[in-house]
């Protein structure tokens, strides 16, 4: 779901519904009131949809901010799994190799180079 979408957006669909419908019932005129009702209704939701869709960075800070000032932490994790959860992704490609079993490989001969790179003595242990 869309950050600030139940906020911002959902009353002004509702609004938009409710006038769709009565127009549809009227026969879909071109002109008159209920003509301009649904017009202003259509135009006012698809501009909040661009609305929230255009401030979602700054919709997220200003929930964060809130939990912080309101000291709400089961919002505020809530929260930080959203913001974390957008920006996780895998790597596909790894020094060229593409395919997982190459790639995993790769990460064996690095960590066996590390390993072994410093001297253990099992004296000292």
């Amino acid at each position: 779901m869309i950050v600030g979408w139940s906020e911002h957006v959902t009353s002004v669909r509702e609004r938009f519904l409710f006038w769709h419908r009565i127009w549809d019932s009227c026969g879909r005129a071109r002109s008159g009131i209920v003509a301009d009702c649904m017009r202003r209704t259509r135009v006012a939701y698809h501009y909040a949809v661009r609305m929230v869709k255009r401030n979602e960075e700054q919709l997220h800070r200003e929930r964060f901010s809130h939990c912080v000032l309101n000291n709400d932490s089961r919002s505020f994790r809530t929260e930080v799994k959203k913001i974390r959860a957008n920006k996780s992704g895998r790597c596909r490609i790894v020094d060229g190799k593409n395919s997982d079993d190459s790639v995993a490989d790769v990460f064996l001969q690095s960590y066996k180079k590390l390993f072994t790179s410093v001297p253990y003595d099992k004296s000292t242990v």
